[in-house]
């Protein structure tokens, strides 16, 4: 039986810093494979909060992928979070320890974090914690089991083994932390409007929107979403230069990159990239005091 009596709140952010791994490529004879991931894990942690000083959480997911002779795989995707106004130095932390660890690991980059992730890990006020959630039916954990096939591993709190964890990890009942729901809603609107508008200056860069741009901006900035937070109609002009004046200041370095993914989607929603549209997404990095080299390099991982 493990002690969950301690409650702790954790980085809700969605945004979040993504690596995957090809799991039809891990080697089935690796004993103590989930422990040593979870070590690896434990570890990007602590080497986030050692550079940064913030809270972090470790989501794990398992999602069908193709490979390129379109044989289909089960990815291992992880994604780091943090509520914190991230540096570029602050997120590089994490990979280290990834890269050390013997598995092959890819870059992803910035993306949101899916519904379907699991929390793993957390790294709270410089302690490690194992992600307990409370359900209906009980306090449980997730993990992974690796035998002929990758799946979940449900623990249920009162009959979980402490072998099951890592040893240096406590054990908490965590729940997503409360945001200020007014800096929230304000810090949204800004990035919406200004990605809305960048999004439509480079779908609109080559002088026609075809079918799949326009189901890009439906689908990426529906009206209604807009509308709740009131920038429907005559307000967008003033949000949008509030915007581009306090956006750089006001997001992580993670934020940022999540903007340029949307951007750089916006770009190939016709199946196509063109020089005019690039110079767009150029333009809108530089209002978010992103530098040009670092761009490119963001920029070719997602190519």
């Amino acid at each position: 039986m493990i002690d969950v009596s301690q409650e702790l709140s954790v980085a809700r952010a969605s945004e979040s810093v993504s690596y995957s791994l090809d799991t039809s490529k891990l080697p089935r004879s690796f004993d103590g494979l989930w422990e040593h991931i979870l070590r690896v894990l434990g570890a990007s942690l602590r080497n986030f909060h050692k550079q940064s000083g913030a809270d972090a959480l470790c989501s794990l997911d398992l999602t069908q992928w193709w490979d390129r002779s379109k044989q289909p795989t089960l990815l291992l995707a992880v994604y780091f979070s943090t509520d914190a106004r991230a540096s570029r130095d602050d997120l590089a932390a994490f990979e280290p320890a990834l890269a050390g660890s013997g598995l092959a690991w890819s870059v992803d980059g910035v993306m949101k974090r899916p519904r379907t992730a699991r929390p793993v890990l957390a790294i709270v006020d410089g302690e490690l914690v194992q992600v307990w959630l409370r359900r209906p039916d009980g306090v449980v954990a997730y993990g992974l089991a690796f035998a002929e096939q990758v799946g979940w591993r449900r623990h249920v709190a009162e009959q979980a083994e402490p072998m099951d964890f890592l040893a240096e990890a406590g054990h908490a009942v965590c729940r997503l932390a409360t945001p200020n729901p007014d800096e929230r809603r304000r810090v949204e609107r800004l990035k919406l409007v200004f990605a809305h508008s960048v999004a439509t200056r480079i779908v609109q860069a080559d002088g026609v929107i075809d079918d799949g741009e326009q189901q890009f901006l439906t689908e990426r900035f529906p009206e209604q979403r807009l509308a709740e937070l009131g920038v429907d109609g005559d307000a967008r002009a003033a949000v949008l230069a509030e915007a581009e004046q306090q956006l750089a200041g006001l997001l992580g370095h993670h934020e940022k990159l999540g903007l340029l993914s949307t951007f750089y989607a916006a770009c190939y929603a016709d199946g196509r990239l063109e020089v005019r549209e690039l110079r767009v997404l150029k333009e809108a990095a530089e209002v978010l005091g992103l530098d040009r080299s670092e761009v490119s390099a963001y920029l070719q991982r997602l190519w």
